[in-house]
């Protein structure tokens, strides 16, 4: 065995080892039974219904198809970006699994392209013809759609398309007509050529087939025609025996957040069917398992696509592709298929599997990227790790595979809990997609504390040491030009993604932001040379895992950088971890003592925009003045505590005392920007003259007239707002104090959405798997934001002392708990309550010190217990 296959099963089997003390729950075995995120049909939209799975570094999205399971899945680093430019995550393919004896009929996209994903197959036979069907087909495939009949179904004899409203030329005009009964022998039963453009707009063309034999499959392939239009486009695609699939009543898709496992199950033709599907971070594979109660039961193929035309190999039990980017990061993923009982043959570009008593796959996707600028963000050639983590997952077997990703999953998860009502068995017993669009009907606190917690999952599942940070989807991504470049935006959403990391235990899962901002530093400080002519550096609204940026620049951005970095010191009260973040500070002081100006004596910062709102070229921006204080403060604080940098620590405190301070408007207001221009009435979604407030201490620690005129802006600002703001708007509240203000925001989150939009600036909530949706499309930071808005009701410790309950609303109040939230600095904190009154609290610290506790609106000094 090779050395890099040798160690990777070592590290796979020791971790097998570590979990093997853990018990598993009684029920553990069937978490579908637990679950409050389920479903009773398969997934037709990825952001709005597929379920997500991930390990840090990978994910994978689940829809749950009868005749064909999708698994979508990304690897954080495909990324197109360099040291110059943003450039966009990407999404790196898909695995599908189709069933030749499924009982259930239904039409699906065999080519699941990115562009169309969304809403693909229920824009072609929705039977609305302004919901027309369009992608662009560049030759690498032709674009298939499969329709399995059920058993009884009569000879397909006809079907029919009707162009769309508009550009004729991209009417179909090559396509073939192919059926099966087993899906591995196909018979072509047409093959159009050079089809006249319709003509006529919604026009229906009929297409009769000689056909006399019930198959149980039909495809149909449109093709890319060459030197003519590369798009192919219709209003409605229709079949003369197609229904619409429905889901056997025993259909469950569910998430356990609990184990970190997704799965389907359903009862078919007789036959009990399960799937389960994991991200293992201990063997850092996507693994699924397809069991039945019968032997015998699964018949098919399977396919590995890649979402960049890339061709696909099979070989034996295995399924691979490769490929470059334009930025030079190769990759590569490797798919391999273990069957119980039954025939397995590679067919092309896919692998039938016949009479198998039980099918399990592996996948691995991986690129050359590693996160050091010094080697030019390349590493070794990846097929080598590749095979050994194939290799370790296949010769553990599933069960031990999963046996160690839940211990591995649990240990962070099960470090924290929150119970603000008791379970609900008849509310849990709804799919989500009803249960959320009852909540605005009545009470769901058990569905307000499992969002708390789903959003502790999804940021376990995106942001693991070793990988890069959570971005605007977190690890999820369908799209190769997806919406604001699933980028790391600093206005807000990647800081707001880390927000629960500390408060609710999860300081391990915050370390690859830190090693993100380590890692771009050179990149950006040559940058911020270039371009504002300083030392030190700063960053872009829009960046990449290279360090490059785009959009335009945002000085201020990389203070709030720093205000991330300090927040997980002052939760551990890591020294080391301080001594390797004070120098990233001070070069960030840097960048401010060079770029700040002088105006009547004091020192101002130009050009700044108050993020997304009023003028975008203003001097003292309080936006930028606000981060300024923060960073300079944290600075010399964290110099004071080390003892260091004298000089430069009292350089940059002589530059903070000339700051200009921050300004109180004529009614009462935080006045955003030097020129009075705030309006008493102003439902924006951005906060960014509030940093001070949260999630910064500038406003807690100098005046009580700042906080007071927070309070002013804030009712200014309106409770509404994109997902992301209604977090912002939660923890401000909270921070303030006002507990039913907090609590009535957070009932926004709740809005159902329904099937995606691509950009929509109306529909923001929650989708029907909970995601985040902002104007139409998912963004991580609302889930992660909402976590933390809990957190901030629940304990808060910004201020010198821990408090218990300082925002609890009295929904929550007749009686709760909560263990292991994480307060300032380096306590963990348990508390039960009832009728809004604390009953019981434990507070403990790596060594037992005294602390301030406000506990039912009395300071206590208490000594901590040890952990």
């Amino acid at each position: 065995m090779k050395l890099a296959a040798f160690l990777a099963s070592l590290a796979f089997l020791l971790a097998l080892s570590a979990s093997a003390g853990d018990s598993a729950p009684s029920r553990a075995e069937t978490p579908q039974d637990l679950s409050p995120l389920h479903f009773d049909k398969p997934a037709r939209y990825w952001s709005s219904e597929a379920l997500p799975i991930g390990n840090g570094f990978m994910g994978g999205m689940i829809f749950g198809g009868l005749a064909r399971e999708e698994i979508q899945f990304n690897d954080k680093t495909l990324w197109t970006s360099t040291e110059q430019d943003t450039g966009a995550y990407q999404n790196f393919g898909s695995v599908f699994v189709s069933f030749a004896n499924a009982q259930t009929e239904g039409l699906s996209l065999l080519q699941a392209n990115p562009a169309v994903s969304e809403a693909a197959v229920a824009a072609v036979s929705d039977k609305n013809l302004a919901t027309k069907w369009c992608l662009e087909n560049r030759g690498a495939f032709p674009i298939t759609f499969q329709l399995a009949c059920a058993k009884d179904a009569p000879p397909l004899t006809s079907y029919s398309i009707t162009s769309a409203e508009d550009v004729p030329e991209r009417d179909p005009k090559d396509w073939k007509l192919s059926a099966s009964d087993d899906l591995v022998t196909w018979t072509l039963l047409e093959h159009h050529r050079d089809e006249p453009i319709w003509s006529a707009r919604h026009q229906v063309k009929t297409f009769k087939v000689e056909n006399r034999h019930a198959y149980r499959y039909y495809r149909l392939e449109f093709l890319a025609v060459h030197n003519q239009s590369p798009h192919i486009q219709f209003a409605e695609l229709a079949f003369d025996n197609y229904k619409p699939s429905a889901a056997p009543n025993s259909y469950r898709r569910w998430l356990d957040i609990k184990q970190a496992l997704a799965g389907v199950s359903y009862l078919d033709n007789g036959i009990q069917y399960r799937r389960e599907f994991l991200c293992s971070l201990p063997g850092r594979v996507l693994a699924a398992q397809f069991s039945a109660d019968k032997p015998g039961a699964y018949s098919g193929e399977i396919r590995l696509h890649g979402a960049h035309g890339e061709k696909t190999l099979a070989g034996n039990d295995c399924l691979s592709f490769s490929g470059k980017l334009g930025n030079g990061i190769s990759y590569a993923c490797r798919l391999q298929l273990v069957t119980k009982g039954g025939k397995v043959k590679a067919d092309g570009d896919s692998l039938r599997f016949q009479g198998c008593d039980s099918l399990e796959f592996y996948l691995v996707p991986a690129t050359d990227f590693i996160q050091d600028s010094h080697k030019g963000w390349h590493g070794a050639p990846l097929q080598e790790s590749i095979d050994a983590r194939l290799a370790a997952a296949v010769k553990l077997g599933y069960a031990a595979v999963r046996q160690a990703h839940i211990a591995d999953h649990r240990k962070l998860f099960d470090c924290a809990t929150v119970q603000l009502a008791p379970a609900d068995p008849a509310k849990d017993a709804l799919p989500m997609d009803r249960r959320l669009a009852a909540y605005a009907k009545g009470s769901d606190v058990a569905l307000e504390q499992f969002l708390f917690d789903y959003g502790r999952y999804l940021l376990i599942a995106s942001s693991r040491p070793g990988s890069l940070p959570a971005n605007l989807q977190g690890v999820w991504n369908h799209n190769n030009n997806p919406p604001w470049r699933c980028d790391y935006h600093a206005d807000i959403n990647v800081d707001m993604n880390y927000w629960p990391a500390e408060v609710t235990n999860l300081s391990e899962c915050a370390e690859p932001f830190t090693d993100y901002v380590d890692s771009i530093r050179e990149v950006r400080k040559r940058w911020t040379k270039a371009t504002y002519k300083t030392e030190g550096w700063t960053i872009n609204y829009e960046n990449g895992p290279l360090g490059g940026g785009s959009y335009f620049p945002m000085p201020p951005g990389a203070a709030w950088y720093a205000l991330r970095l300090w927040e997980h010191y002052l939760f551990t009260g890591d020294r080391d971890y301080l001594r390797r973040i004070l120098p990233i500070l001070g070069e960030m002081c840097l960048f401010w003592e060079g770029h700040l100006k002088e105006l009547n004596g004091q020192l101002v910062a130009p050009n700044g925009w108050s993020a997304e709102h009023g003028p975008a070229s203003e001097d003292a921006v309080a936006f930028d003045h606000q981060l300024i204080w923060e960073l300079m403060t944290n600075y010399i604080r964290g110099c004071d505590l080390l003892g260091q940098d004298k000089e430069h620590r009292d350089r940059v405190a002589a530059t903070l005392a000339r700051l200009l301070p921050q300004k109180i408007g004529s009614w009462g207001q935080i006045q955003e920007w030097q020129l009075e221009r705030d309006r008493k009435q102003e439902d924006h979604r951005h906060l960014s003259h509030l940093i001070g407030l949260f999630p910064g201490y500038q406003f807690i620690n100098t005046t009580p007239e700042l906080r007071a005129a927070a309070k002013v802006s804030l009712n200014a600002r309106g409770d509404g707002g994109a997902g992301f703001s209604i977090p912002w708007k939660m923890c401000c509240w909270a921070r303030l104090g006002d507990a039913e203000r907090a609590y009535s925001i957070l009932h926004n989150k709740f809005i159902p959405v329904d099937a995606p939009a691509d950009y929509d600036s109306k529909r923001n909530g929650s989708f029907a798997n909970l995601f985040n949706c902002v104007w139409g499309v998912l963004q991580i930071e609302g889930n992660l934001g909402y976590t933390a808005g809990v957190a901030e009701m629940l304990l808060q410790s910004h201020a010198g002392e821990i408090v218990l309950l300082p925002a609890l609303p009295k929904a929550w109040a007749k009686d709760g708990s909560f263990t292991g939230l994480k307060a300032r600095v380096g306590f963990t904190v348990d508390c039960t309550w009832q009728d809004g009154r604390v009953t019981s609290y434990k507070i403990r610290s790596a060594e037992a010190k005294t602390v301030k506790v406000r506990v039912n609106g009395e300071v206590k000094t208490v000594t901590s217990d040890k952990l």
